[in-house]
């Protein structure tokens, strides 16, 4: 009886650590699955989406994309209008119904951003009214929500955390606050003669509001408005992006990269190549930083210190973008789309 009780102790002190070690076996697998949602992008697949128009005075080029909840890939061309990709870029459909056209003969698209399965893009027409049209996640034509005349060409588009979508154009901004159903225009005591071009939004970790322009960057604490000049006032800022523990970056127009970690009290170039225009920079929840230049794609893993070319080489790359788990899009300026396989 004595050694039918320690074989039953030692069984169950053996079942014990069986389960333990059991539990943690069944823990690995979705640590690691969570790290592999997230890429450093090493390998890139094409798929290629600007068409050959058979117009060779007329190319067509990318100038925005955007990823909506699903993982649907949509592309604004300045010249074919919008693409949609539902299977990672395997097929596209172009859906341009209700679309101004310039000229009437082609679509001119110039942003796109995604908010609850709704799709949004901007027409950047000098020759009719600017515009902001939404489309439905499966739908096939847009709904025009507003226009613009004179000088409000459609530039960007952005959304923040609260749902507000900002609207960056030629001269101004504007703002919606119920999914696009009406604008304000914001910002109005900015002298937009002197500041021009709305570029590029971003916000941080405090809910602020940033937007580069031909005259540096400026910051909004209220949603938009009200803006006070945040620095690097003589350059032209296309893109602006703030990490985790908020140093702020802003890619130039001369190939320069600067970054404040005061808060913007002082701004630093830690990347400068005057050889290439910096027209997006991208940063990952592992806090890596990405920027799309005119020969590829750039990654620093040491808050901009030191920079390596990574992908793409000698293609032009215009927009970085984010899935769900955390790849990358890569939208080029005539070659088309590439997305991360790590």
């Amino acid at each position: 009886m004595k050694i039918f009780g320690i074989r039953f102790i030692i069984s169950i002190f053996i079942a014990a650590i069986l389960l333990l070690f059991g539990c943690k076996k069944e823990q690995n697998p979705l640590i690691r699955t969570t790290e592999a949602y997230q890429s450093d992008g090493n390998i890139w697949s094409a798929a290629t989406v600007l068409p050959d128009t058979g117009n060779s005075s007329h190319y067509v080029s990318l100038q925005d994309i955007c990823v909506d909840e699903h993982n649907n890939i949509f592309v604004a061309t300045d010249f074919a209008g919008i693409f949609r990709s539902t299977d990672n870029g395997l097929s596209w459909q172009q859906i341009n119904t209700n679309l101004i056209q310039v000229d009437r003969k082609y679509y001119n698209t110039s942003s796109l951003v995604s908010l609850n399965n709704i799709v949004y893009t901007g027409n950047s027409n000098f020759e009719d009214s600017a515009g902001i049209y939404r489309i439905t996640e499966a739908g096939t034509a847009w709904e025009k929500l507003v226009g613009f005349t004179g000088y409000s060409h459609i530039i960007t588009l952005f959304v923040t955390k609260n749902g507000n979508i900002f609207a960056g154009c030629y001269q101004g901004m504007y703002r919606s606050t119920n999914n696009g159903s009406k604008w304000d225009s914001i910002g109005t005591v900015l002298n937009w003669n002197e500041l021009g071009y709305a570029f590029r939004f971003t916000t941080d970790a405090l809910g602020r509001l940033y937007v580069g322009t031909r005259k540096g960057i400026y910051i909004s604490d209220d949603e938009g408005m009200n803006w006070l000049s945040f620095g690097l006032e003589t350059e032209n800022i296309f893109s602006v992006a703030v990490n985790i523990q908020g140093f702020i970056y802003a890619s130039a127009e001369k190939g320069n990269i600067y970054r404040s970690t005061d808060n913007g009290l002082s701004w630093q170039i830690i990347f400068s190549n005057p050889d290439f225009v910096i027209k997006d920079i991208l940063i990952n929840s592992k806090n890596v930083i990405f920027i799309a230049t005119t020969i590829g794609i750039y990654r620093s893993k040491d808050n901009g210190d030191h920079w390596n070319l990574i992908g793409l080489e000698n293609i032009p790359i215009q927009r970085l973008k984010l899935n769900s788990k955390g790849y990358i899009v890569a939208g080029s300026f005539r070659n088309g789309v590439y997305l991360s396989t790590e």
